[in-house]
């Protein structure tokens, strides 16, 4: 089996950052033959991967662009990043990756740049919606692909924060009387937690226009309510 790139995603709590991992892990001849192997003799080396401006022959560019399609159907192309400048932006002191578990960076909406303009500051929430990765190893000087892989991930911390958010105010009186409680308050918290419960489960195997309609009317359920008397 030839060499096979793979992502793993997570969101931080604050719905700032995006935190995005190699998943392809490290080279075994039986184990993981698709895996990074150091020394390179069967598949290419994260020791390879080099700055955007080295184009030495045998050496790799680690790219990846994200097009964002947020909740109100707008779709953004960022510019793409280059994965060693990007670590370089996270860590001054980085050097070069030296395995496969240095594989890992955190975007932020600072990073997210689309006609010189970028999402947003540092600690603004990323824009909620369908994230849609192309993640490529390529010749550092031929530009030809070695692997390249293109999937869509779902964000949605920036609505997920704000329904905790409605959970945790809702009062201790109606928590102590949760049995026989009908408020509004609780009502319409627990509506966006279950809507909140069904985008996440429907991310996997719905198409992005239903979520993309489900990411939308849960941003409003959250900041407008709903229309339900209870």
């Amino acid at each position: 089996m030839a060499f096979t790139l793979d992502l793993l995603y997570s969101q931080s709590n604050d719905a700032t950052t995006l935190t995005v991992t190699d998943d392809a892990n490290t080279y075994h001849a039986v184990d993981n033959p698709t895996g990074w192997e150091t020394g390179g003799a069967t598949n290419p080396d994260p020791a390879d991967i080099v700055i955007s401006t080295d184009t030495t022959a045998g050496k790799h560019h680690l790219l990846l662009t994200i097009t964002v399609t947020d909740k109100n159907n707008t779709t953004t192309v960022y510019d793409t990043l280059n994965l060693w400048d990007h670590a370089k932006v996270l860590d001054s002191t980085f050097t070069g990756f030296t395995d496969a578990s240095d594989l890992t960076w955190a975007i932020n909406p600072s990073h997210l740049i689309a006609s010189s303009t970028a999402m947003g500051d540092s600690d603004d929430r990323l824009d909620d919606g369908i994230y849609n990765m192309v993640y490529t190893l390529q010749d550092a000087n031929s530009g030809v692909a070695v692997d390249s892989l293109d999937e869509d991930t779902l964000v949605d911390g920036d609505v997920r924060y704000d329904v905790y958010n409605k959970l945790r105010d809702v009062s201790s009186i109606h928590y102590l009387n949760e049995l026989t409680d009908t408020s509004r308050e609780v009502m319409e918290a627990l509506l966006a937690y279950t809507y909140l419960q069904a985008l996440e489960a429907s991310a996997a195997v719905a198409l992005t226009e239903e979520i993309i309609n489900m990411l939308y009317t849960l941003d409003k359920l959250v900041s407008d309510g709903s229309s339900y008397t209870w």
